[in-house]
């Protein structure tokens, strides 16, 4: 009987993971974790197993410390810069992934990953079982063999004997003799300069070993060769020794070992929901429960009765997402109705009575709205309890909500859903299962508290604010790209002169070669297409040439002018005449609102360019903007949680905390302070919360480390509490694993524990810096609800929410009144141990509304 044939694939790990990691573009979860490599490789290994289905497979990989090559040659790779600590970073979760993937990974301290699949492969290759190492590494075809192959994954080809003699013009035995003459760029062997593939080869043609070659040297017929081979003798030896794979290597690991099994999906998963993988969560199996349920479509009034005779006591509900005039409702876990009118479910849909459950519900009262119908009556947002949960994951659709906690998948994005002709009842009857399932995970937990009071209600608070909309000046905006376009044409003629000519300013290509190659400067960050151009390189650079300091420049006024000047005009709804952007409650994990379609957080704010944008924004026919804006509310809450009496007296007595910091740790009690001081100060405290190391505020401030450092231990000798407010908020969020607001909004942290010294510390910025921010947030929300209720007798409007920042549409007759109930409630919104303060302005456009 024939005996079965077998595969086996070693892939050389280190190598497709670096891939991995420069093929996509820089990408972190939401907790600032870096996923490129982790990401990219693992989608690679499944696609791979998926196309070669192999029976058997390990993923090699290079240890970090020297090999014997290393003690041999001092430069060899010497020419590779260190990796970059995002990219080390991220090796550990890889084999987390690899194990429960039950995939064998395979390293040995001292040796390469060549070394280790040559060994392998040759102790693994027999007549019924061909072994691939997976490699684009050119010093691996030596180990190819009859029974032994090359598997290029980037070119899709496999090697052979003949592949390898096509290629080289040598057998595969014969490859370290030629790498011992051509040498390795890549790994920095030396060869003999002036001699390439070909003359090798053929050098190599009578002769099996560069010994041989060296030994019949007077026989090479070209005198100009013969010299170059007789005064490399010592550098053909060692690139020999250094090209050949090492036959010694201790491992005794059973192809049975390797063999394919199946995977741990339960760790697989956990591992896609931590980095926030959602798309490879496709490659689970469908083992999942059956997404089952019953439907009916309502047409008439009769039909609609008769389905909800009893008033239910919550409905789960989705409206049609093209604006159509349908929606679907669900009340309970096994029935959704698609009604046709929607105008059927108005009775419903407005009843303060019942509660409303549903996923992204703010889009969906914005469609009922179009129908005039106003939702009313208690809501449950499913994607906005995930985000109390999870404030750290990226995907909050209703596809990854029901993976992860339904255990089932549904078809997806409604474009695909064909099951039935009118809206989505699969979303809603999702989101009813859904809420019982998030309603667990908070319930007894101060999220409960924070979903309800704060989060629930705020939801309508936003359609409304979004709904509104703010008015924009075009012609102004108009003018100001004009402006904006003259000065980039200017920076660009400057930046040619300097540059010496012209190149495309926006490719990174060329900026490179015009800093680096022609200017010849230097930076020791690299990317996948050369040396990096990113900001932070090139506030370097500018200490040294004006050029990069011009090209700063560039960006950012091309950036304002492309972005806001150019596009906000677009964002206009010719019905109304207003721009509408979108507030998300889910796209942060501190707890702010971001917003989007445009995203207003980013307006400039300072200087002359961040008023003439905010001079934009005007106020309606009639009535005036009104600004107010949280004085410093991150120190405050700082002061409150750190307890520091230093803090809070300054707080107390009304001092500037700033130019209290520079008095205290830049000047002394009886110093003058300028207003240099006052900057660095403010530097220093914004500093601390974000847990800025003596390094960066070195960088910021651009002055020297040692400086920053002794200013960092004077603030922590002068703010004791704030000292010990760090210590214990780091030694807590440890034990407990999540940071935590003042009013319970709670952030994952992973990392406080890690032995990597740089995921440690940056899992300690998080954890100083979100209980603070996080508290501010929960501080502004809660006012806007608080202002919002205030409102109710006055026909003012909230119509924005900029960080710490609210702005009000105000009828000329209530200015008086609505500024000092604003202050009022925004100021008593909660007790701390220092007072809130609140600046006021008003104006006829948002520019004239600052103090």
């Amino acid at each position: 009987m024939e005996m079965q044939h077998t595969s086996t694939y070693l892939i050389d790990g280190t190598a497709y993971i670096y891939r991995a990691f420069h093929a996509i573009a820089e990408l972190k979860n939401s907790a600032g974790f870096p996923t490129n490599a982790i990401y990219g490789f693992t989608a690679m290994m499944f696609k791979f197993i998926k196309d070669k289905a192999p029976d058997a497979i390990a993923v090699v990989l290079d240890s970090p410390e020297p090999t014997h090559r290393h003690k041999l040659y001092t430069e060899y790779k010497a020419n590779r810069s260190a990796p970059a600590e995002d990219f080390i970073m991220q090796i550990e979760p890889i084999t987390a992934v690899l194990a429960a993937m039950n995939i064998a990974v395979i390293a040995l301290p001292g040796f390469e990953s060549d070394d280790i699949m040559a060994v392998l492969a040759k102790r693994y290759a027999s007549a019924t079982n061909t072994v691939y190492i997976v490699t684009g590494d050119k010093d691996l075809l030596q180990a190819v063999d009859t029974h032994i192959k090359i598997y290029d994954l980037v070119k899709n080809v496999v090697l052979d004997i003949d592949s390898v003699i096509s290629r080289l013009r040598v057998p595969p035995v014969k490859v370290p003799e030629l790498m011992a003459l051509t040498g390795d760029q890549i790994d920095n062997i030396p060869g003999v300069r002036g001699i390439g593939e070909k003359t090798a080869a053929d050098l190599l043609k009578d002769y099996d070993t560069v010994e041989e070659l060296i030994a019949h040297c007077n026989n090479i017929p070209n005198a100009r060769l013969r010299k170059m081979i007789e005064d490399n003798v010592p550098a053909i030896r060692l690139s020999r020794e250094l090209s050949v794979v090492s036959a010694d290597v201790p491992l005794d690991i059973p192809l049975s070992q390797l063999m394919i099994k199946e995977p741990h999906y339960d760790e697989l998963k956990a591992l896609f929901i931590k980095y926030e993988f959602t798309s490879l969560l496709k490659y689970i199996p469908d083992d999942y429960e059956d997404f089952s349920f019953n439907r009916a479509a309502l047409a008439t009034a009769k039909e609609f009765n008769e389905a909800f005779k009893e008033q239910p006591a919550a409905v789960s509900i989705k409206a049609a997402p093209d604006g159509g005039d349908s929606c679907a409702l669900s009340i309970d876990a096994n029935m959704g109705y698609s009604i046709r009118p929607t105008q059927l479910a108005a009775d419903i849909l407005t009843d303060n009575s019942i509660a409303k459950i549903g996923h992204n519900l703010k889009s969906d009262i914005h469609v009922f709205h179009r129908h005039s119908i106003g939702v009313r009556g208690n809501l449950y947002d499913t994607m906005v309890a995930a985000n109390l949960i999870n404030p750290n994951r990226q995907d909050y659709s209703l596809r990854a909500l029901a993976l992860e906690y339904l255990s089932y998948k549904i078809k997806g994005e409604n474009k695909e859903l064909d099951l039935y002709s009118g809206p989505p009842v699969e979303e809603a009857v999702t989101a009813l299962r859904l809420q019982v399932a998030l309603s667990k995970k908070i319930e007894g937990t101060p999220l409960a508290r924070l979903y309800e009071k704060v989060e629930a209600p705020l939801i309508y608070i936003l359609a409304e604010m979004e709904q509104c909309g703010i008015r924009v000046d075009t012609v102004r905006l108009k003018a100001l790209s004009d402006e904006l376009g003259a000065q980039v044409s200017a920076l660009e003629k400057r930046i040619y002169f300097l540059a010496g000519e012209e190149f495309n300013i926006n490719s990174p290509k060329q900026l490179s070669e015009i800093l680096f190659d022609k200017l010849r400067l230097t930076s020791g960050k690299k990317t996948k297409t050369g040396l990096s151009t990113d900001v932070g390189v090139l506030e370097t650079l500018a200490d040294h040439h004006p050029l990069p300091a011009e090209i700063l420049q560039y960006r950012t006024l091309a950036k304002l002018k492309n972005t806001y000047a150019d596009a906000l005009p677009t964002y206009i709804n010719p019905a109304t005449g207003r721009l509408h952007t979108t507030f998300n409650q889910a796209g942060t994990s501190t707890g702010r609102l971001s917003s989007s379609n445009p995203n207003l957080q980013n307006i400039p704010v300072r200087g002359a360019l961040g008023e003439a944008f905010r001079r934009a924004f005007i106020a309606g026919e009639g009535h005036y903007l009104v600004s107010a804006d949280y004085s410093q509310i991150e120190l405050r809450v700082l002061a409150h949680l750190s307890g520091d009496e230093g803090f809070i007296e300054a707080f107390s007595n009304g001092a500037d905390i700033h130019t209290e910091t520079a008095r205290e740790v830049l000047t002394g009690a009886d110093g003058v302070v300028t207003g240099d001081m006052r900057r660095q100060a403010k530097a220093i405290n914004f500093g601390i919360i974000y847990g800025m190391s003596a390094f960066g505020l070195a960088g910021q401030l651009k002055i020297p480390q040692s400086q920053t450092k002794q200013y960092i231990e004077r603030f922590f000798q002068r703010y004791e509490g704030v000292s010990r407010f760090i210590d214990s908020t780091i030694k807590e969020t440890t034990t407990r694993g999540y940071a935590q607001t003042i009013m319970g909004r709670r952030r994952p942290i992973d990392g406080l524990k890690s032995g990597n010294k740089n995921i440690r510390q940056q899992a300690e910025r998080l954890a100083i810096n979100s209980p603070i921010q996080g508290s501010a947030a929960d501080i502004i929300k809660l006012s806007m609800l608080k202002v919002h209720a205030a409102l109710s007798r006055f026909k003012t409007k909230m119509i924005l929410q900029i960080h710490d920042e609210l702005l009000f549409e105000v009828p000329e007759a209530e200015l008086d009144d609505v500024k000092a109930l604003v202050r009022q409630e925004m100021e008593n919104v909660l007790t701390l141990d220092v007072a809130l303060k609140v600046d006021i302005g008003a104006g006829l456009n948002w520019a004239d509304t600052k103090v």
